[in-house]
């Protein structure tokens, strides 16, 4: 009995290293395919917004390059089939929120990617948040997603407004953001 317990266990223990550097390398196959790698859509948007944010630093992009390519973007799993799904984050793309060139005074686009192919990917989320947090589980291999805490206009529908009442650009409220069966469930924080 006991020999089939360690030979149960070390059969555990080996299925589970070989899950984790199969995920591992599934989640890292878009950053070793590298920036070139991205979809052009991907890649000509975030060029424009960086060009935009090079006119207002009048640096001659010297900064973007310091950043590196990848700043602002990131690869998630949004369902957990092993894709490499995308996320730009426009407040971060050129190092920061700027005000004019890829963001307004209160927010910046904040887009997803959902990889639907073997190098294809359609956008399924793009919206203006004021702020946001992106919860990815604790797995650094599965870099799977969780959920996205969203800071956006309290007059927008989806933060269950008070008709009677005026809200001003200022004024915010926080959601989840899920993702299940395709779908964005959007749950307001009370």
């Amino acid at each position: 009995m006991r020999e089939i317990v360690r030979y149960t266990t070390a059969a555990l223990l080996a299925t589970v290293a070989a899950c984790m550097i199969s995920s591992g390398a599934a989640a890292l196959s878009a950053y070793e395919r590298g920036y070139t790698g991205l979809p052009q859509e991907v890649r000509d948007s975030v060029e424009k917004a960086r060009n935009a944010c090079s006119e207002r630093r009048e640096d001659g992009g010297e900064y973007q390059r310091q950043l590196g390519d990848w700043a602002g973007i990131q690869i998630v799993d949004l369902n957990g089939d092993k894709s490499n799904d995308i996320v730009v984050d426009y407040s971060e793309v050129c190092g920061g929120r700027m005000t004019e060139a890829v963001c307004s005074n209160r927010s910046c686009g904040f887009e997803i990617y959902k990889q639907i192919g073997n190098g294809k990917w359609r956008k399924i989320f793009d919206e203006d948040l004021y702020s946001y947090h992106l919860v990815i589980d604790g797995e650094r291999e599965s870099n799977r997603f969780q959920l996205l805490i969203a800071t956006i206009w309290a007059g927008d529908p989806r933060c269950d407004p008070d008709q009677k009442k005026h809200y001003d650009s200022g004024q915010a409220c926080n959601l989840f953001v899920t993702y299940k069966n395709g779908k964005w469930k959007w749950q307001k924080i009370k």
